[in-house]
C-alpha cells in the first residue's frame, strides 16, 4: 500500500475480501466463525475455539518479493493479546492474502514466537506501530482464491452483486 492510503483506505481495502474469505477462512479452521462487531476490534474473526486475523497486500507486493524473505508483519499488539487467548484456551490464526496471486497464507500462532521472531517498527510504516516480522517458512498457503468478485473503482473497492 505504499503509504499511498490513509488509514481509513487501507482498512477499507481489506474489509472489501472478508466476505469473500470468510468460508475460506472457516473452512481452513474447521470452526464456525462470525466477523467481530466493530471495524477497529483487535481481530477480524471469532470462532467457538479460534480467533482470527486478516491481512491483505496489494498487487503492489507479493511473499516471493526480496524485502518479504526478513518476514511478513503483524502488529505486536495484536500478537500480545494472542497470547492472552492462548492462555484462555483458543487458537488464534493470522492470514495473509496477497492479491497478485491470489494466494492466501496461514500461521498458527504460538506464545513462545514472540521470544524469537524479530521484532521492531517497519521503516515505511505510517503509524510507526511496532511489528514483529512472522518468517515466511511459518506460513501456509491455504488456497488460491478467485478474487473475480472484487472490484476496484478509483481506490474504493466494492464486492459486485451476483
Amino acid at each position: 500500500m505504499k503509504g499511498l492510503f490513509t488509514k481509513e483506505e487501507r482498512i477499507e481495502y481489506g474489509l472489501r475480501y472478508e466476505p469473500i474469505l470468510l468460508p475460506v477462512i472457516a473452512k481452513a479452521l474447521n470452526d464456525t466463525i462470525v466477523k467481530t462487531d466493530y471495524v477497529f476490534s483487535l481481530m477480524d474473526f471469532q470462532g467457538e475455539q479460534t480467533w482470527s486475523e486478516l491481512k491483505v497486500r496489494s498487487k503492489d507486493y507479493s511473499h516471493q518479493d526480496p524485502c518479504m524473505k526478513e518476514g511478513w508483519l503483524i502488529p505486536a499488539g495484536k500478537m500480545i493479546w494472542a497470547c492472552h487467548k492462548v492462555s484462555e484456551g483458543y487458537d488464534v490464526w493470522f492470514f495473509y492474502l496477497w492479491e497478485r496471486d491470489s494466494s492466501l497464507w496461514a500461521y498458527k500462532f504460538h506464545p513462545h514466537d514472540t521470544t524469537v521472531f524479530k521484532v521492531g517498527v517497519p521503516n515505511n510504516h505510517a503509524d510507526n506501530q511496532l511489528h514483529y516480522w512472522i518468517p515466511p517458512d511459518k506460513w501456509e498457503l491455504v488456497a488460491t482464491i478467485d478474487l473475480s468478485k472484487v472490484q476496484e473503482r478509483s481506490r474504493r473497492c466494492l464486492i459486485q452483486d451476483d
